[in-house]
């Protein structure tokens, strides 16, 4: 396809959000793939892959809430990709943008997607505002903004959690630090107990 990774222009994915919002409007009234995601399912295989080292109380006991907490309730069930960021669009010279690598996508909940958006990209609340009033107005959109936007907060620390539990499964698989750092400012977000090892990891 022709076009740029847009981490590969002089845009922003955070500028690009009209017709982004668009793109995901249509994927979102799609027929459903027929793969949906069971998300504790992915929270308890997440869970057998972790650094042990970096386990404490209040990490098990949040790890037991997520297992055995009723999810959100479904707002709409959508095709979703669920890894959208600037290194996963492509925008063509008429800007049109097209969403790549399909790894992550699942049929879910259309506000746990948006959920997933929103952390992903780390945009805040008078951005996701704004977003889903576009997104709203789009054709064949769910078109209920304020309980769409309830529903995304619902989802938020779900969201993160599944985020948090990703960084730390990469850490234990790769090593690299990077991962320690971005799975930081969830586990502050949690109010988690950082041990001593994971102390010595981000000191590199």
């Amino acid at each position: 396809m022709e076009g740029k990774v847009v981490t590969d222009t002089s845009y922003s994915l955070l500028e690009l959000y009209q017709p982004l919002s668009r793109i995901l409007a249509s994927l979102h009234s799609s027929p459903l793939s027929g793969y949906s995601l069971h998300l504790k399912q992915h929270l308890a295989s997440y869970w057998h892959q972790i650094d042990r080292r970096r386990l404490s109380a209040n990490w098990l006991n949040l790890h037991h809430f997520f297992q055995h907490a009723c999810q959100p309730k479904t707002s709409k069930k959508v095709l979703a990709h669920l890894d959208i960021h600037s290194g996963k669009v492509l925008l063509a010279d008429n800007g049109t943008l097209r969403l790549l690598d399909w790894e992550y996508a699942a049929d879910c909940d259309l506000a746990f997607a948006l959920a997933t958006l929103f952390a992903t990209n780390s945009w805040d609340e008078n951005v996701q505002s704004q977003f889903l009033q576009h997104y709203c107005q789009q054709l064949h959109a769910y078109n209920d903004f304020y309980k769409l936007n309830q529903q995304v907060l619902l989802w938020q620390s779900w969201v993160n959690y599944m985020r948090m539990m990703w960084y730390e499964v990469r850490w234990m698989q790769t090593k690299d630090p990077q991962y320690i750092a971005l799975a930081q400012p969830i586990r502050i977000w949690f109010d988690l107990i950082i041990n001593s090892d994971s102390r010595n990891v981000l000191r590199g």
